[in-house]
């Protein structure tokens, strides 16, 4: 049953070029092991085009003013290539046209009470009790990028799920839970074979002290601080597995501009 589906998958894909069956997981990662298996590099790229084909980027004439906003924030100051010579590895590729970038499918903000006229930094450091109050969780997310915008996948949960479960099995529901360096040498070598396949087409990175992975091309934004106009924002953003930075932005002028570096992190 399983060569069957792999066969008709292969050759609706090839024939159509333009996948538009919604997969079960199960189906999925079933395709993902056979072109592994293959260590087939043009079927991995039919497996992400079924990614890709699942979810489109929203168009911004459907949005309301706020959200509007908080997408065209994201638009203007994601770069995948300002980190790329920094934190090169033999897994973080640059972002050519080869390759395929992986946004993030979910996004969390939340608006400061009070607007000092210089500075939304000032209004976080007057209103100390805004640190406890809860982010809105944006859980549809699909914003456009300007970099590779014929090759964007977005990690939702099902996706997720479908790579954790082909690249650590049985494991996969433990993984981000612990460090997943317990498994045996056999099993990490298993991993390790997956990731190298994946890395040919998609970034992946460890998760710090082994925590799972990383699907994202970073950066990422972890969260957004909004004034109430949503004309000023501060922006948390990781850029690599395991750190970030936060800058402020002002919209002037119909775009979003970079206005003050505010500092960065390491977990």
């Amino acid at each position: 049953m399983k060569q069957i589906t792999i066969i008709i998958y292969l050759f609706l894909v090839g024939c159509t070029g333009d996948p538009k069956i919604n997969y079960s997981s199960e189906i999925l990662i079933e395709i993902l092991s056979d072109c592994y298996k293959n260590n087939s590099q043009d079927d991995l790229i039919k497996f992400l085009e079924i990614w890709k084909s699942e979810i489109a980027p929203v168009q911004n004439d459907t949005l309301d003013y706020k959200h509007k906003q908080i997408y065209s924030l994201f638009s203007a100051i994601y770069n995948p290539t300002e980190y790329v010579d920094k934190y090169k590895t033999y897994y973080f590729k640059d972002y050519s046209k080869s390759n395929y970038l992986v946004l993030q499918s979910s996004l969390s903000y939340r608006e400061l009470p009070y607007i000092a006229e210089s500075s939304l930094f000032l209004s976080r450091l007057q209103n100390p009790e805004f640190s406890y109050k809860e982010f809105t969780e944006m859980a549809q997310f699909y914003p456009k990028s300007n970099f590779n915008s014929e090759r964007i996948l977005f990690l939702n949960k099902k996706y997720e799920d479908v790579l954790n479960r082909f690249i650590f099995g049985r494991y996969a529901d433990s993984v981000n839970l612990m460090r997943y360096n317990f498994l045996s040498d056999s099993t990490n070598n298993a991993v390790d074979k997956k990731l190298r396949f994946l890395r040919k087409k998609i970034n992946v990175a460890h998760q710090h002290w082994s925590m799972g992975l990383w699907y994202n091309s970073f950066p990422r934004l972890e969260y957004i601080l909004f004034a109430k106009d949503y004309k000023k924002a501060i922006v948390n953003k990781r850029n690599f597995y395991a750190s970030g930075t936060e800058d402020e932005y002002h919209f002037i002028n119909d775009k979003w501009i970079y206005a003050d570096y505010l500092g960065s992190w390491e977990e």
